[in-house]
């Protein structure tokens, strides 16, 4: 039914029928040897489990390596693996192994009920990662959207979260804790959220996948993928496993990048000309002054001088020539094609010279333009020019293929 991992080689396994058994790793029992390994301690939770699961469903979670917390529909018991009654001689001898001792039943220390107003309660999660223990909380979801938030050593209720975002039918199905700081939260509608558990403020939200988030799976040794970095691993209804970044660690990077920002740059709005012009594969060195003369006028026709004029030109080759294909250009290696790329790009920086030529000396503004970068594929040619003065403040420019 259930697995967690204590620590000190040490694992705890539940079954179906209540039986808890914890393992020690044989490099922690060297006197094993070969021999079968066996369980070092058995504890029974068997007619708290039926309660359970008569309530609703049936989830379990380990605290701190101590507690076991037993939840079902609005019921909740807390077991201390510490402390243990008499042998139960009632556990099914099936169950066990004839040479081996009947299990304990567990010492209940708590029974948690929630309010009439709560749904029943689909997940638990603990942060075990607090140093302080009286810090400690365990958090449960419920078919409603909220997630109820206990005091771990008192066991007090201290908040109830509400994660539905005003929706309906909107049911957590998977809680994960990560350091001391975060809580993911999964929801049947493929939603994750992130909620900052010491501001108590949602600090990332997003859809996932389109179906169901089954689980949650803090991932802290990195080896499930080549990323170096905490990870937690969402399964899905759907059968994705996706990965993100757990301590969200890009997203505080990114914070607090923007929040330095002014210390190191500054912001001012920028005016941006966008002109348009279908050439029907006219070269411009046949262009007579008259000609030029309107193509000046057409690139300075929004009147003042924006800090960047963008250019983009259509039909550069003619696109009704059956030897100007796409397909007639990109797959044929013979001479014949090559010439016809070796002309397009010819025309391409044919265009360009002329646009810095007009642009450079004031013939459509008072200010000379600069080509910032210029890009094309067949049959359409985009550049971008920057005004002389906002030019020389342009750097890092990328232009995607």
């Amino acid at each position: 039914m259930a697995m967690f991992g204590v620590g000190a080689g040490e694992v705890w396994t539940v079954r179906d029928d209540g039986l808890a058994e914890a393992w020690r790793d044989r490099s922690a029992a060297p006197d094993v040897g070969d021999a079968a390994l066996v369980p070092e301690r058995r504890f029974s939770i068997g007619s708290e489990l039926q309660l359970a699961r008569r309530a609703g469903r049936a989830v379990l979670l380990l605290v701190r390596g101590r507690e076991l917390w037993l939840a079902g529909g609005r019921s909740v018991w807390v077991f201390d693996t510490q402390r243990a009654s008499e042998p139960l001689a009632s556990v099914a001898a099936s169950a066990l192994l004839s040479t081996q001792a009947p299990p304990l039943a567990l010492h209940t220390v708590a029974q948690l009920a929630l309010s009439a107003h709560d749904a029943a309660i689909t997940c638990l999660a603990a942060d075990a990662g607090v140093a302080d223990a009286g810090r400690a909380l365990v958090y449960a979801g419920t078919d409603a959207g909220h997630v109820v938030v206990w005091r771990a050593k008192t066991r007090e209720r201290v908040r109830t979260l509400d994660v539905s975002n005003g929706e309906r039918d909107v049911r957590v199905t998977a809680l994960a804790c990560v350091l001391d700081r975060w809580l993911w939260v999964g929801l049947a509608s493929g939603r994750i959220l992130v909620l900052d558990v010491v501001e108590w403020t949602v600090a990332k939200e997003w859809t996932a996948a389109s179906s169901a988030v089954t689980a949650l799976h803090v991932d802290w040794t990195a080896l499930l993928t080549s990323r170096a970095c905490l990870q937690v691993a969402s399964v899905h209804a759907g059968g994705s496993v996706f990965f993100w970044d757990g301590a969200l660690l890009h997203d505080r990077l990114d914070r607090e990048l923007r929040r330095r920002t002014p210390a190191f740059a500054h912001k001012r709005e920028v005016t941006v000309q966008i002109n348009s012009w279908n050439i029907d594969a006219l070269k411009p060195d046949v262009l007579d002054s008259a000609e030029r003369g309107f193509v000046a006028r057409w690139l300075g026709a929004g009147g003042s001088a924006p800090d960047l004029l963008v250019v983009g030109l259509q039909e550069v080759v003619d696109l009704e020539s059956k030897k100007m294909t796409a397909k007639s250009l990109w797959r044929n290696t013979t001479t014949k094609a090559g010439h016809a790329r070796a002309d397009i790009s010819k025309r391409y920086g044919l265009w360009r010279r002329a646009l810095e030529k007009i642009l450079q000396r004031g013939g459509a503004f008072a200010e000379p333009y600069r080509a910032v970068a210029c890009q094309n594929m067949v049959g359409l040619f985009v550049c971008v020019f920057a005004r002389d003065d906002v030019y020389r403040r342009v750097r890092d420019v990328e232009v995607s293929q």
